[in-house]
């Protein structure tokens, strides 16, 4: 084995020297393991209860079953009573509930008329308010908007058509029923360069696996900075020190990617592998290029050990893994997991992680002085 393999090989090993890093690649399968294994059955981030009043009610009884199936996001418990729903939010099973008043029919009418919140026919039980639980409540309109629409169809028809005045209100929804629009409300459409959207709950945890990825880089980088305080790579001329940290970096980082790689293809929640690869290798190097430039800004290695858990949580929150947040949207642009995501969404931008990357290594090759 000649002399530049062996030397890589050797950085190679060190590794398995390293508890931190078996510890980040530990992490990798029970994170995306765990994700997928909490995410199966009924399972989902918010549960609603639902309840009726009166059982018999129709319009009640129609608008709980035209609510969509629980989904990764919003899971529906049927409970048999208010109190039984109530007791759920007020115990913790349950997030919200939603009770349908007894009377809907009348009650929709009444509201109509009266806009009164004294005349709402669905009662909402919560504890404490969160953005999931506004999206709930849009579930929530949606299933009762037709009911609403009908009786202002009902109402204001007699207006607009003497005609349909004459008819009975079964022949005035019969007409309602059998009338087609032609056409969707809705037109949706694909831009060119996107990959299909993942699961709600994939994204996130894409995003923290990166953030292993990009701790190991920081890591591997802090470990090179007391190599060199102690004279591990002295033997090697100036013009190749940073050598053994790039070497070093992409050893860690890219054992790091490709494990997330496979821990997201076996729990389906990859895109296609050729993206997923190419991605991977690219996040690898721009963590690694992005530590070894941190580490020549931060030139004592306590600054650089303290800086660790504070950029990593940083990247977290500026770049889109759990939210996008405009302000700090032209911090995002310094952090490689926010190129890495921006890349699996958008294939198109696979090259700006590379160039990104380039930035990064060409600031971390800013010559200075030998001492």
């Amino acid at each position: 084995m000649s002399k530049p393999f062996a030397f890589v090989w050797l950085l190679g090993k060190r590794l398995l020297r390293r508890p931190g890093f078996l510890v980040l690649l530990a992490l990798i399968p029970l994170l995306t393991l765990g994700y997928a294994a909490g995410t199966k059955g009924d399972a989902g981030v918010v549960t609603v209860a639902l309840a009726r009043d009166d059982q018999a009610d129709p319009l009640a009884k129609a608008t709980m079953e035209a609510l969509p199936e629980s989904s990764e996001l919003i899971r529906f418990v049927l409970c048999d009573s208010r109190a039984e729903a109530a007791d759920k939010v007020r115990y913790g099973k349950a997030d919200c509930a939603w009770v349908f008043h007894a009377g809907m029919e009348e009650n929709v009418k009444k509201f109509l008329r009266t806009r009164s919140a004294k005349d709402a026919f669905v009662t909402v039980y919560q504890r404490e308010e969160m953005p999931l639980l506004t999206l709930a409540r849009e579930r929530l309109n949606m299933s009762v908007y037709e009911a609403m629409v009908r009786q202002l169809y009902l109402a204001r028809l007699p207006e607009e058509s003497q005609a349909m005045a004459q008819l009975s209100e079964q022949e005035k929804l019969a007409f309602w029923e059998n009338t087609q629009i032609p056409g969707e409300l809705f037109a949706y459409t694909q831009v060119d360069g996107y990959s299909q959207p993942e699961s709600h709950l994939a994204s996130p945890v894409r995003g923290l696996l990166a953030a292993i990825v990009l701790l190991g880089g920081l890591g591997s980088s802090m470990y090179h900075k007391r190599d060199e305080q102690s004279g591990t790579f002295r033997y090697l001329p100036y013009r190749l020190a940073w050598l053994p940290e790039l070497v070093g970096g992409l050893w860690t980082c890219l054992a790091l990617s490709l494990a997330a790689v496979a821990a997201l293809a076996v729990t389906g929640m990859g895109v296609a592998w050729y993206k997923e690869l190419l991605c991977a290798l690219g996040l690898a190097l721009a963590c690694v290029c992005f530590s070894m430039a941190l580490s020549r800004l931060l030139k004592p290695l306590s600054a650089l050990a303290g800086a660790l858990p504070v950029v990593t949580v940083a990247a977290l929150v500026c770049s889109p893994v759990f939210l996008t947040l405009n302000p700090l949207k032209p911090v995002s642009y310094l952090m490689p997991l926010s190129h890495y995501l921006w890349a699996i969404t958008d294939f198109s931008r696979l090259g700006w992680l590379a160039v990104y990357s380039a930035v990064c290594f060409a600031l971390a090759r800013i010559p200075r002085g030998k001492g």
